[in-house]
């Protein structure tokens, strides 16, 4: 189905990616439904919780790697100014995109406590050339927001639902 997919988007000349995207989504929302049984999907589910779970330890065993040969004292001041430009970007985007919505305000503030950064961010920078200009600061700047958003808003992010009235009563 993938590769027709291609296929089919490269000869009319539109992206062959988008295509397997979306071909992607269609086998695994649809397809999941009518073509699998209830065991197979929790299968498939604990598969890739497993398959993540994976890849995110690998991530932050290489970022270990990679952060202890960094000396992170000269870029605390800047790692402070980056939390704050990523805290206030990620307010004003929640804030802004979800004016004249039904959302409750409470929603929009655990949306915007609950923006949680993680490996993504790190593989991303850590995929750079080692000869790329200012690499390390942007690896120990991301580690940084990434650190900040899951020991403080992660782990306080319960507590911050649970003193929201509004919040709780929604299931």
């Amino acid at each position: 189905m993938f590769y027709g997919a291609y296929f089919l988007s490269e000869s009319l000349h539109v992206s062959g990616v988008i295509a397997i995207v979306t071909a992607g989504l269609v086998l695994g929302n649809y397809g999941r439904i009518i073509g699998m049984s209830e065991k197979t999907q929790q299968s498939i589910e604990v598969f890739w919780e497993t398959i993540a779970f994976i890849g995110n330890s690998l991530i932050f065993y290489l970022v270990g790697l990679e952060i202890q040969q960094m000396s992170l004292k000269h870029y605390w001041g800047y790692i402070v100014i980056a939390i704050i430009v990523v805290i206030l970007s990620r307010s004003t985007s929640v804030y802004l995109s979800t004016i004249g919505t039904k959302l409750p305000m409470t929603w929009k503030h655990v949306l915007n406590w609950g923006g949680l950064k993680g490996s993504l961010s790190i593989a991303l920078a850590m995929s750079l050339p080692s000869n790329f200009p200012q690499r390390e600061a942007i690896v120990v700047l991301t580690f940084g927001v990434v650190l900040f958003s899951l020991l403080i808003q992660g782990l306080t992010i319960g507590r911050f639902i649970r003193q929201m009235p509004s919040v709780q009563k929604v299931k």
